[in-house]
């Protein structure tokens, strides 16, 4: 859950064009505790279910990301069915996956 609390923060950042001190904030009243994350006050726990409605809405659940994993889901099994690529391969990360591809780079 964490990563997606991070991805969150940053893409305010990135995506809505929120400063900095934004996500600060936001983060600065998250808790854990045995395990659960909550945050301190119900002013940043609706600031956040907010502004992540907005970013699922508008960016995770768009039309151009839906093409863009559509695609991507594409080019990894073109690549599996060449070869290129092996099923384990998925599982490894980006960078990895990248530099195997380069060596069937035609251009």
């Amino acid at each position: 859950m964490q990563d997606r609390i991070e991805y969150h923060l940053r893409n305010l950042v990135f995506y809505d064009k929120k400063p900095v001190e934004f996500s600060r904030n936001i983060l600065s009243s998250l808790r854990s505790e045995n395990g659960t994350w909550f945050f301190a006050n119900f002013e940043s726990a609706k600031t956040f279910a907010e502004t992540f409605e907005k970013i699922n809405r508008i960016f995770y659940a768009g039309i151009i990301t839906a093409v863009m994993f559509s695609s991507l889901g594409r080019i990894i099994s073109h690549s599996i069915k060449k070869g290129y690529l092996d099923k384990s391969d998925i599982w490894k990360d980006d960078k990895f996956v990248m530099n195997k591809l380069q060596n069937f780079r035609k251009y």
